[in-house]
C-alpha cells in the first residue's frame, strides 16, 4: 500500500442525491482557497455508459472489476497530482466521486456485506486489489454521503439526469442506507441529509454543508478538532439498533519533538486487517477545540515512531463502535486493560454550534467535553 501526502476524500451517496451536481460546482470554491482540486471519476458509471450492464456478468465479477478500476482510477490522478507543476502556494486534493467500498453496498451476503466484500471481492486472487477494509479506509481522509432526493425531497427525485440510474424511490432508499452501512468505521464520516432540525433545507443549503465539510476535512480556516464527549454508565453492543462496525484500537502516546504539542500513533484493526496513523494534536483557546494534524503511515514508520514511547504512560486499548444515528455519526469506545469498564461516546463535529440528538438507546451518566481528567492522554498515565 503506498501512501501519499495529498488528501482524498470520498463524496457519495444514493441515487439522485446532488453529487455530481456538487462535484461540478466545488472546484471553484476550492481553487478560491488555494488549493487546486483532481476529480476521480466515479468507476461504475464509465463502465455502464461504456454499454456494460451489471447484468452482463456475475455480480461478484462485476465488483471485483469496479473496485480494481476504482483504485486505477484513484492511484492515477493520485500520481498525475503528485507530480503537477502547480504554484508552489497551491495545495492538492483528491475528490473521488464514490470510492472503493461503495461496492458493498451491491453485495448481499448473510455474513455482512463487508465482511464479504473484503474476503470475495478485495482479496480475490485473481481480480482483487489485495487491500483489506480497514486498508481501503486508510486511503481516504473523509467520507462525506449525500443523502438520496428519495428520502426528505422527494418532489425532486429523478431518472432523466443519469442513464446509469434506475432505482425506484424506496430503492433509492435503501440503497442509499446501504451505501452508508459501507463507510461504517471509517473515522472520519459526514452524513449531508436534505432535513436539519426537522426542517426541509434547499439544495443550495445542502451543497453549503458539504463544502464546509469538506474545508472541515482540509483544515480550513485551520485544522481543529471539535467532539462532543459523554461518560456512559454501562454499555452493550447489543442493544445498538442499527448496523454497527467494531475496530480494534491501540493507542500510543510519544514523547514530543515539538513543544506544546500532544503526540501518538495508533493502530486500527478490522477482521484481521490493520491500519496506522500518526496524530499531533495541541490546545487551541480561543475555539475551545483542539489543532489535530493525523496521517497514515506505513508499518514501517509505525514501528520507528513507537520507538519514542513515552515511558510514563500505557498504551490506551479499546473496542470502538461506530454507527450512525439520524444522520449523526457516533463512536463508543469500550475499554480494555487497566480501565475494563469505563464507556466513553464521542461525536465528531464541524462547528461548536453544531447541535448534537443523542442516541436514546445509551445509559449516558454525563457530558465530558473538554474535562481533562476523561482525555485518552490522561487516562494513559502510569500513576
Amino acid at each position: 500500500m503506498s501512501y501519499s501526502d495529498i488528501p482524498k476524500i470520498v463524496i457519495t451517496g444514493g441515487p439522485c442525491s446532488g453529487k455530481t451536481t456538487f462535484l461540478s460546482q466545488i472546484g471553484e470554491d476550492l481553487l478560491s482557497k488555494g488549493i487546486h482540486p483532481f476529480f476521480v471519476p466515479e468507476a461504475a458509471t464509465m463502465v455502464i455508459q461504456g454499454g456494460v450492464s451489471p447484468s452482463l456478468v456475475s455480480p461478484p465479477f462485476f465488483q471485483r472489476k469496479i473496485a480494481q478500476l476504482q483504485k486505477y482510477n484513484e492511484d492515477f490522478f493520485n500520481s498525475l497530482a503528485e507530480h503537477s507543476n502547480l504554484e508552489k502556494d497551491l495545495r492538492k486534493v483528491i475528490l473521488c466521486d464514490r470510492g472503493v467500498l461503495d461496492g458493498a453496498a451491491y453485495v448481499n451476503s448473510i455474513e455482512g456485506s463487508l465482511v464479504y466484500f473484503q474476503r470475495s471481492i478485495l482479496l480475490d486472487e485473481i481480480h482483487g486489489i489485495g487491500l483489506g477494509v480497514e486498508e481501503v479506509r486508510a486511503r481516504y481522509e473523509g467520507v462525506i454521503h449525500l443523502t438520496t432526493a428519495a428520502n426528505g425531497a422527494e418532489e425532486f427525485y429523478t431518472l432523466a439526469n443519469n442513464s446509469a440510474r434506475t432505482e425506484t424511490l424506496e430503492e433509492a432508499r435503501i440503497l442509499d442506507e446501504k451505501i452508508k452501512e459501507a463507510w461504517l468505521g471509517h473515522g472520519h464520516i459526514s452524513v449531508v441529509s436534505n432535513i436539519q432540525d426537522g426542517e426541509s433545507i434547499s439544495f443550495e443549503e445542502k451543497k453549503r454543508i458539504a463544502r464546509e465539510k469538506i474545508f472541515s476535512i482540509l483544515g480550513i480556516p485551520v485544522p481543529i478538532e471539535i467532539e462532543d464527549k459523554y461518560i456512559l454508565r454501562d454499555f452493550d453492543p447489543g442493544i445498538i439498533p442499527v448496523s454497527y462496525q467494531k475496530i480494534g484500537i491501540s493507542q500510543t502516546y510519544l514523547n514530543p519533538v515539538d513543544f506544546g504539542w500532544e503526540e501518538r500513533v495508533r493502530e486500527r484493526s478490522w477482521h484481521g486487517y490493520r491500519s496506522y496513523y500518526h496524530t499531533k494534536k495541541r490546545k487551541d483557546s480561543r475555539s475551545g477545540g483542539r489543532f489535530e494534524v493525523e496521517r497514515t503511515v506505513s508499518l514501517k514508520e509505525y514501528l520507528n515512531l513507537l520507538e519514542r514511547s513515552d515511558p510514563s504512560r500505557d498504551a490506551i486499548l479499546k473496542d470502538r463502535y461506530c454507527f450512525l444515528f439520524g444522520d449523526q455519526y457516533f463512536e463508543v469506545d469500550q475499554m480494555l486493560g487497566r480501565h475494563l469498564g469505563k464507556y466513553y461516546l464521542e461525536r465528531e463535529k464541524t462547528s461548536i454550534n453544531e447541535s448534537t440528538q443523542l442516541p436514546d438507546f445509551l445509559h449516558i451518566e454525563r457530558q465530558v467535553t473538554g474535562d481533562p481528567l476523561h482525555s485518552m492522554g490522561h487516562l494513559s498515565l502510569i500513576n
